[in-house]
């Protein structure tokens, strides 16, 4: 009996370290290690849209699939008593091959306590931006991370409201990290997107506020 349970403890030791290997090596096959991260988490979490589709280390989905925040699932990764930094970047921005404004932040909360996200300590310094990846950009990926920070930390970031561009592009998550001791990100997931008729609406909707902002300022 005890060899048995030895034998099983064994064989999960060694699937967990092959899917932990196959997991890392994924970033390192899309080119988000050297381009976003220098070092591959070994954990996946779940990021799950609305429209029930998910992020599978990089399957593709539509920016009509994804136009919602997505339900983020990570409780056994982290601790309750800690607190954790989420990130979602696009370094492909405006293009992969044309990167001038890489990363765009789409997405970017710190002072989460555990898998807390309403906590009344978690910090919204971007909220959720869907992908819209200009027509004849190709695909583009979208890259979600978790850190875990050493402590509760004040963050002097610009913040971002959901329709504004404003202090989305050139961040660096990779800057952001050493500049709040993160260290390396210890889990993560992505998908990849290109443009599709839901991204010609969506920049319809961010130009038209553009436009009110202006003129509530001009009215002022």
């Amino acid at each position: 009996m005890n060899k048995c349970i030895i034998l099983l403890n064994l064989l999960f030791v060694v699937n967990a370290s092959l899917l932990s290997n196959i997991t890392q090596q994924k970033y390192v096959e899309d080119g988000i290690i050297p381009d976003v991260i220098d070092v591959a988490p070994s954990k996946k979490f779940t990021v799950i849209f609305d429209s029930d589709k998910k992020a599978e280390l990089g399957n593709h989905l539509t920016p009509t699939e994804v136009k919602n925040q997505p339900k983020i699932e990570w409780e056994g990764l982290v601790d309750p008593k800690k607190y954790y930094v989420l990130a979602m970047v696009d370094p492909d921005i405006p293009s992969r091959l044309l990167p001038i404004l890489r990363e765009y932040k789409h997405w970017l909360i710190g002072n989460i306590p555990g898998n807390n996200f309403s906590s009344k300590d978690a910090v919204v310094i971007a909220p959720y931006q869907s992908p819209v990846p200009p027509r004849f950009t190709g695909f583009h990926r979208y890259i979600f991370l978790l850190y875990e920070q050493k402590d509760f930390l004040m963050f002097d970031e610009p913040k971002g409201t959901e329709l504004s561009p404003k202090n989305r592009p050139r961040f660096s998550v990779k800057s952001f990290a050493k500049k709040y001791n993160l260290g390396d990100p210890i889990a993560g997931n992505y998908f990849k997107a290109k443009w599709d008729e839901y991204v010609d609406e969506k920049n319809l909707i961010m130009i038209n506020d553009l436009f009110k902002g202006l003129l509530n300022k001009t009215a002022t």
